[in-house]
């Protein structure tokens, strides 16, 4: 099923995004989707004489079916401004995009090094690489031993070496590294080799029904083990699939995923997002949302072109964010804040 609505931004900016709104990463796309909406009505709403319309096409979860639909729109339309949304979707077109003309600006995408040694690739999203370091940095300070269950695919292989290079160490080490896949149910016996080592935690970084599942598991075979997590960890509809075995698990997120306001904007932010979700904004609202904020800013202060809308990001950097500044690296890539949480009662809850 494809979603499509015609996206156009006067006179300077057609931007097409690309995102999953069907298979297993939905959920994620959706969330996105619900960001950059957000963005689109206050631009419109602002009275900027750079109106947006949004055209969103279905990745289907894909990379397959995100890299033919980049492909059409890149080369048949003349797209100059493309967003992605997701790791399997960025690590599939990011290859390719410097032989179009077009900015391929990533979204809600935590896989590492995306825009590096790329001209047209920016990015304006938290990443495996900080959240990962967060985690273990806060892992060093409690536990000597930990085991880990990753997602089989690239983020989780990236996730489990970061957090390995972050804490091992003066006597900490992992103890266990094994792998599930993203539909898995059946990881009883995953779970228990794990947890035959006795490590002092778990950490878990990965999503879909895999993840649930191994967490529940965790939590079924030692109730009383420690529980680290990753961002798709953070995310309220996984919590509540997890259920009641999420509680006490150690998390990193964006200040708003917390209820965490640091800002007269960003409170009133919230207020919006809770008046339409019954929940905090999400890490891929918020993300999605400044994103297309920067972006449309980038382009009245530029003359349009994708090389001078990347140069702005990176030579006016640090941007004002709902996390904290946000600086760019000189390759485009952005360095959002993380904040540590807990899972109390099936919501986040700051770590003090």
């Amino acid at each position: 099923m494809k979603n499509k609505m015609t996206i156009w931004i006067a006179a300077a900016l057609v931007a097409i995004v690309l995102i999953a709104l069907t298979g297993p990463q939905a959920d994620f796309g959706l969330k996105v989707k619900r960001g950059l909406d957000m963005a689109l009505d206050e631009i419109n709403s602002s009275g900027s004489t750079r109106k947006v319309k949004l055209h969103y096409e279905d990745t289907l979860s894909t990379p397959k079916d995100g890299l033919t639909a980049y492909s059409k729109l890149a080369d048949v339309n003349g797209t100059k401004f493309i967003f992605g949304s997701g790791s399997y979707l960025a690590n599939a077109i990011a290859p390719i995009a410097d032989s179009k003309e077009s900015v391929f600006f990533v979204v809600g995408t935590s896989l590492p090094g995306i825009t590096e040694d790329r001209e047209n690739v920016v990015r304006y999203s938290y990443t495996v690489d900080i959240s990962a370091k967060v985690i273990a940095e806060y892992a060093k300070m409690h536990h000597k031993s930990v085991a880990v269950l990753f997602v089989e695919e690239e983020y989780g292989q990236i996730a489990t070496r970061i957090f390995k290079e972050n804490f091992e160490g003066d006597e900490r080490e992992v103890v266990f590294e094994g792998g599930f896949r993203v539909k898995e149910t059946e990881v009883r016996t995953l779970v228990s080799k794990a947890l035959e080592t006795n490590p002092d935690a778990v950490f878990v970084p990965g999503y879909g029904p895999g993840m649930v599942a191994v967490v529940r598991q965790i939590r079924s075979l030692d109730s009383d083990i420690s529980l680290l997590g990753d961002v798709a960890f953070a995310n309220s509809s996984i919590i509540e699939a997890i259920g009641d075995a999420a509680e006490q698990a150690v998390v990193p997120a964006m200040p708003l995923d917390g209820g965490i306001a640091l800002s007269k904007r960003a409170k009133s932010f919230k207020a919006k997002v809770i008046s339409s979700t019954n929940e905090n904004p999400d890490m891929w609202t918020t993300g999605a949302y400044e994103a297309l904020m920067l972006l449309h800013k980038a382009v009245e202060n530029t003359d349009g072109s994708p090389t001078g809308v990347k140069r702005y990001l990176i030579d006016n950097a640090p941007h004002d964010s709902f996390s904290g500044p946000v600086v760019y690296t000189d390759s485009g890539e952005s360095l959002i804040p993380m904040t540590l949480f807990t899972i109390k009662d099936g919501k986040l809850q700051e770590l003090k």
